[in-house]
C-alpha cells in the first residue's frame, strides 16, 4: 500500500511538472540558435515556450514533425482573425502583450513551412501608426481600416483609387481620369492627412495638392494601408479632422535568427477592359540584422472613344522606383533610409461642346491636355524603442520634392478655378521628432515635434479664371515667387493618466506655427507676413472595465471634446463662398475673425476575447462639429460596427453639410475548414461639403456594390492551391459636375452606367526544397459593361503574377 502510495505521489508530481513546463520545453529540439548580441549576453538563453494559459498553442503536427526533424516547435499565437477580404476593422491585443507574444512566436513562425504563409495572413494583427508614433487601438478609436497588400490583387483594380473605394467612409471625387480627391467623412482637402511611412505627402504649400498625391502612389509596392476616420484623429490638428490615410510601403523584415533570405516577386497584369497594364518587380535580401528591399512599376492607362467620339480619349503612363535598406544594431535601435521615385505623364483630349449643345467636331479636334507630375521622397529615420508606445524615440530627417508642369489647354480647363503655374515646383525639408516616456503606474507621455519648410520656385504666368461671372484670381496656395520660403512647426503633446482605474483620462495639446496660410494684408495674393497660432485642447475621458492581462473582455465608455481658435487659412477665405460675400475683399472684420471649432463625441466600445479567440466587436461613436461662419461646417456622425467570427456589419451616417451614408455587410462561412463562402453588400449615399459652401453629390463611386465569394485552399504534401470565385454587381453614378467638365453626356440623359463582372482567381505553389518556394497566380474578370450611352460590351481583364521566396 506504502508503495502505491509513493507511486501515486511521485506520479501526480510528474503530471504537475509536465503540465507547468511540458517536456519538449526541455528538450534539445526546443532550444533556438540566439543573435550574436544574445550570446554575449547569456549563452544558455532557451527560449520559453507559452503554454495555453498564454493563449498560444502548440500545433500537435509541428511537434511532431519537429521531434522527427530536429528542429523548433512552431508556436502559432490565437489571434482574432481579420473579418473580411478587403476591410478589416483593426482590432489588437494591448502592446505590451502583443509585444511579448509576437516577439516570441515570430521568431519560430518564420521557419515554419511555407505552406503556411496564409494561415498566418489570416491570423495578422495591425496596429495603426498615427503620425509616426504607434498607437493601441483601445486609445484610437475605430473606426479604422486596413487594406493589405494581397487586397490589392483580390480586387484586380487598375489603380489606387479602385481599391481605396471599397473602404466605408472614404470616397474619391474623379477630377482627372487619373487624378481623384479623396473624402473622408465627408470632408476633404486640407482636412485629410496623406502619409507615406508617417510622413505628410500634403504639406500646406504642396503644389500638387490632394487632387493628385494619389497618383504619385505606387500600390503593388505597398504592404498596407491605414485609413483612420475616427473622432480621435482630430487631436492631431484641423488638417486631420475629417481622417488620415497612411500608406505604409513594403519594409525590410530583420531577423536575428535567419542568416540570409531573399524573395523576388513579379506582378503583370493586362485589362483589356479599359485597356490597362502594369508589370511590377521586386526583391529584397535580408540578414539577421540588415535588409534592403528595391521594386519597380510601370503603368499605362489607355481608354478607347465609345465609337461616337464623345468620350474623352485618355492616357496615362507611371514610373515608380522605391529603395529601403534597414540596419538593426540591437533588440532597441533601428536605422532605415529610403527612397521613393514617381513620375506620371497625363494626356488628354476632351470634347467640348458649345454651350448650345451642338457639337462641333472640327473645333474639338485640337483639345490636347498634358500635364506631368514627379515627385522624389528621401528620408533617413531612427528608431530606439522597447515597447511599441512607451519608452520610445523616433527621430525622422527627410526631403520631397514635387514638380508640375501644364501645358496652356489644361490650364484653361473650367475644373481648373484656381491659380496654377506653367512649371511650378516644391523642394520640402522635415524634421519629424517624437518620443514615449512611461510613468509607471500613472500613465505615459507623448510628445512630439514636426518641422516642414517649402522652398517654392515657379515659371510660367499667372491664369485667372471666371467662376459666377466673378473674375478672381483663388489664392489656394498664393502666387509664390522664385525662392520664397514657408514654414510649419507643429508641437503636440499627450498625457494618459490611468491611475484611476478603470478610468483613463486623456489631456493633450497641440500649437502650430504657420507662415504658410495667413494672408498679408498688404498684398493677399501673397504668404502672410506673419504667422498663424493654432491651439488645439482635446479632452478624453475613457470608462472601462477590462480584463486586459487575461485577454479577456473589454468595455469602454469615452467621452471627447475638444476647442479649437486659429485665424481663417487662404483655402478658407479664398473659396467661392467667401468671395462672393466678400470676406476676402472688402470686409476686413471678417478677415480677421478666429476660426472656432467645438467638437464633442461619444464612444462605446466592447470587445469580447475569451481564451485568446476573438469572439465579437461593436462600435458606436458620435460626434458634433460647429465651425464659425467663414467655413460654416455643421455636421454629425455616426458610426456603428459589429464585427463577430462570421459576420461583419459597418455603418457610417454624416449629416449637416456633409451629408453621407454608407453600409457595408460581410458574411463569411467556413465550409470543412478549407472553403469560405462569403457574401459583401455596400450602399452609399449622399452629398459632401464643396468649397463653395453648396452641397455636392458624391461622384465617381459605385452607390451599390454587390458581390458573392467563394474562396478555398488545398495543401497536399509540398503543393498547395487557392481559388477564389466572385460574381458581382455594381452601379456608377457621375455628378452634374463630372456631366459638364468631361463633357461625356451632352444631352445629361443616361450618365449613368452599371456593370456586372466576373471575377476567378487561381493561385497555386509548389516548395522545391525546404528553403525554396514558387507561387504562380492567375486572375480573370469578365465584364459586362453598361456603356454610358448605351450598348453591352463584354471585356475580359487578364492578370498573373510569379513569385519566388527562398531562404539560405
Amino acid at each position: 500500500m506504502k508503495n502505491i502510495t509513493k507511486k501515486s505521489f511521485l506520479l501526480l508530481i510528474m503530471l504537475i511538472l509536465y503540465s507547468v513546463c511540458p517536456l519538449s520545453a526541455f528538450s534539445e529540439e526546443s532550444k533556438v540558435q540566439p543573435s550574436k548580441s544574445d550570446i554575449n549576453n547569456n549563452d544558455n538563453e532557451v527560449l520559453e515556450i507559452l503554454d495555453e494559459e498564454s493563449d498560444v498553442i502548440i500545433k500537435k503536427e509541428d511537434e511532431e514533425e519537429a521531434q522527427k526533424k530536429k528542429k523548433p516547435i512552431s508556436v502559432q499565437p490565437k489571434l482574432p482573425k481579420k473579418k473580411s477580404r478587403f476591410i478589416r476593422a483593426v482590432t489588437s491585443l494591448p502592446d505590451k502583450i502583443r509585444k511579448e507574444t509576437l516577439s516570441k512566436s515570430s521568431k519560430i513562425d518564420w521557419d515554419a513551412s511555407f505552406r503556411e504563409e496564409f494561415e498566418r495572413e489570416e491570423n495578422e494583427i495591425v496596429t495603426p501608426s498615427l503620425l509616426g508614433i504607434e498607437e493601441n487601438v483601445f486609445l484610437v478609436t475605430p473606426p479604422a481600416s486596413v487594406l493589405s497588400h494581397n487586397d490589392f490583387f483580390e480586387t484586380n483594380a487598375s489603380d489606387l483609387s479602385g481599391i481605396l473605394g471599397r473602404i466605408p467612409g472614404l470616397f474619391l471625387i474623379k477630377i482627372q481620369d487619373f487624378a481623384h480627391s479623396p473624402v473622408l467623412r465627408g470632408m476633404g482637402g486640407s482636412r485629410i492627412r496623406l502619409l507615406f511611412d508617417g510622413i505628410r505627402l500634403n504639406t500646406p504649400s504642396s503644389p500638387s495638392e490632394m487632387d493628385y498625391l494619389l497618383s504619385t502612389i505606387d500600390f503593388p509596392s505597398l504592404a498596407y494601408v491605414e485609413v483612420i476616420g475616427a473622432p480621435s484623429v482630430t487631436g492631431y490638428g484641423t488638417s486631420a479632422i475629417g481622417g488620415i490615410i497612411n500608406f505604409i510601403p513594403q519594409l525590410t523584415r530583420v531577423n536575428p535568427f535567419i542568416s540570409m533570405a531573399t524573395d523576388s516577386k513579379i506582378f503583370l497584369r493586362y485589362n483589356t477592359t479599359d485597356f490597362s497594364s502594369c508589370g511590377h518587380a521586386s526583391t529584397s535580401l535580408h540578414t539577421f540584422d540588415s535588409g534592403i528591399v528595391a521594386s519597380v512599376t510601370y503603368e499605362n492607362h489607355e481608354e478607347l472613344n465609345d465609337g461616337k467620339e464623345k468620350q474623352p480619349f485618355t492616357g496615362f503612363s507611371k514610373v515608380s522606383a522605391n529603395f529601403s535598406a534597414e540596419k538593426k544594431f540591437d533588440e532597441s535601435n533601428t536605422l532605415r533610409f529610403g527612397y521613393f521615385l514617381s513620375k506620371n505623364f497625363h494626356a488628354e483630349r476632351q470634347i467640348l461642346y458649345p454651350q448650345t449643345g451642338e457639337n462641333d467636331e472640327l473645333e474639338v479636334q485640337n483639345h490636347i491636355f498634358w500635364n506631368q507630375i514627379e515627385r522624389h521622397l528621401i528620408y533617413l529615420k531612427y528608431e530606439n524603442s522597447e515597447l511599441r508606445t512607451v519608452d520610445k524615440i523616433r527621430v525622422t530627417l527627410g526631403t520631397q520634392l514635387f514638380k508640375d508642369k501644364f501645358n496652356e489647354n489644361m490650364l484653361n480647363l473650367p475644373q481648373f478655378p484656381r491659380i496654377l503655374k506653367k512649371n511650378l515646383s516644391t523642394g520640402n525639408f522635415f524634421s519629424l521628432i517624437s518620443f514615449g516616456a512611461n510613468l509607471g503606474s500613472w500613465g505615459y507621455l507623448i510628445y512630439g515635434l514636426d518641422w516642414y519648410g517649402d522652398v517654392i520656385s515657379s515659371k510660367g504666368k499667372t491664369i485667372q479664371s471666371i467662376s459666377k461671372d466673378i473674375s478672381v484670381t483663388y489664392p489656394s496656395r498664393g502666387v509664390f515667387e522664385d525662392g520664397d520660403f514657408a514654414s510649419e512647426l507643429e508641437n503636440y503633446a499627450r498625457l494618459d493618466l490611468f491611475f484611476l482605474n478603470p478610468v483613463l483620462i486623456t489631456l493633450g495639446g497641440r500649437v502650430v506655427w504657420d507662415n504658410m496660410h495667413l494672408i498679408n494684408m498688404e498684398d493677399k495674393n501673397k504668404p502672410g507676413g506673419g504667422a498663424q497660432i493654432e491651439v488645439r485642447i482635446p479632452l478624453a475621458i475613457r470608462i472601462g472595465y477590462s480584463k486586459i492581462a487575461t485577454l479577456g473582455d473589454i468595455l469602454a465608455l469615452s467621452i471627447i471634446g475638444s476647442f479649437i481658435s486659429r485665424p481663417p487659412t487662404l483655402d478658407e477665405l479664398s473659396s467661392e463662398r467667401a468671395v462672393a460675400e466678400g470676406i476676402l475683399f472688402g470686409n476686413p472684420e471678417l478677415e480677421n475673425e478666429n476660426v472656432v471649432a467645438i467638437q464633442g463625441g461619444l464612444k462605446w466600445n466592447a470587445n469580447i476575447v475569451e481564451g485568446g479567440v476573438f469572439y465579437g466587436f461593436n462600435h458606436f461613436e458620435s460626434e458634433i462639429i460647429q465651425v464659425n461662419s467663414i467655413r460654416d461646417i455643421e455636421k454629425y456622425n455616426y458610426d456603428f460596427s459589429l464585427c463577430t467570427e462570421g459576420i461583419q456589419c459597418w455603418v457610417n451616417i454624416n449629416g449637416g453639410k456633409a451629408n453621407l451614408h454608407s453600409v457595408e455587410f460581410v458574411n463569411r462561412i467556413n465550409v470543412k475548414d478549407f472553403i469560405v463562402i462569403g457574401m459583401t453588400l455596400s450602399y452609399t449615399h449622399g452629398t459632401h461639403d464643396s468649397p463653395s459652401g453648396a452641397e455636392e453629390p458624391m461622384s465617381g463611386i459605385p452607390p451599390l456594390f454587390g458581390s458573392l465569394w467563394m474562396r478555398g485552399i488545398y495543401k497536399p504534401f509540398g503543393l498547395w492551391g487557392e481559388f477564389q470565385l466572385n460574381l458581382g454587381w455594381r452601379q456608377n453614378n457621375l455628378s452634374e459636375k463630372d456631366k459638364l467638365n468631361l463633357a461625356i453626356c451632352p444631352d445629361t440623359q443616361n450618365c449613368k452606367g452599371s456593370d456586372e463582372f466576373i471575377l476567378l482567381a487561381i493561385r497555386g505553389g509548389v516548395k522545391i526544397t525546404d528553403r525554396f518556394f514558387l507561387s504562380i497566380a492567375f486572375t480573370n474578370i469578365l465584364n459586362r459593361l453598361e456603356k454610358l450611352h448605351g450598348g453591352i460590351l463584354y471585356e475580359p481583364g487578364l492578370g498573373a503574377s510569379v513569385s519566388f521566396e527562398g531562404k539560405l
